[in-house]
């Protein structure tokens, strides 16, 4: 494999690996509110996660999720 589709292969399982995780953690705490160090990290580690920045009012496992969310 050449060494430019090497690097995007490993990038994307990086990208992967971290929006895991973001995931992994906000399931594990039940979606609660992330102290501002975690949303710089956040930031700093996932930068396309502000583009949930449309649904901030919406509280997570509730109706409104459900109907606002993707179908």
């Amino acid at each position: 494999m050449a060494k430019p589709a090497r690097l995007a292969v490993l990038l994307g399982f990086l990208g992967f690996g971290i929006s895991l995780l973001l995931f992994a953690y906000l399931e594990w705490t039940n979606y609660a509110q992330l102290t501002p160090f975690a949303i710089a990290a956040t930031i700093v580690l996932c930068p396309p996660s502000l583009l949930s920045m449309l649904f901030m009012d919406i509280n997570p496992h509730t109706i409104e999720a459900r109907l606002h969310g993707p179908s």
